[in-house]
């Protein structure tokens, strides 16, 4: 006859500390609130794929990804929504990205900027 010799760490203790998940949050300003950094939407203006290039190099992608896929700003502005738990959907990052893609860089520029700020880095 066996008997069952229990663990010497057994115990059956109710576990109290349960993972949970971030909320969603909204973007850190708006759409056209470009007047929160000058300096970022004139360098957009003046060299959008350039600075989208910058933009995909701080997320450790090719620096030449935006040249050769056919909506980076959407690409890049969703994979941040994604990484950052940022509310919102794709076909809001499509419509902002398509009608006004000089603000929808600005914006995810900024938000970069502030999650760097306040993290120290990037989520990549």
């Amino acid at each position: 006859m066996t008997t069952a010799v229990p663990y010497p760490n057994d115990s059956h203790a109710p576990i109290s500390d349960q993972p949970h998940q971030m909320p969603f949050r909204d973007w850190h300003d708006g759409l056209c609130q470009c007047n929160n950094d000058w300096k970022t939407c004139y360098c957009v203006t003046l060299c959008t794929f350039c600075y989208m290039c910058y933009m995909y190099k701080r997320y450790n992608e090719n620096v030449c990804t935006p040249l050769f896929i056919p909506t980076p700003i959407m690409a890049l502005r969703t994979y941040h929504r994604g990484r950052e738990r940022i509310s919102g959907s794709i076909f809001c990052d499509c419509v902002s990205s398509l009608f006004c893609p000089w603000c929808a860089l600005c914006q995810l520029d900024r938000d970069m900027k502030y999650e760097e700020a306040t993290r120290g880095y990037l989520d990549v």
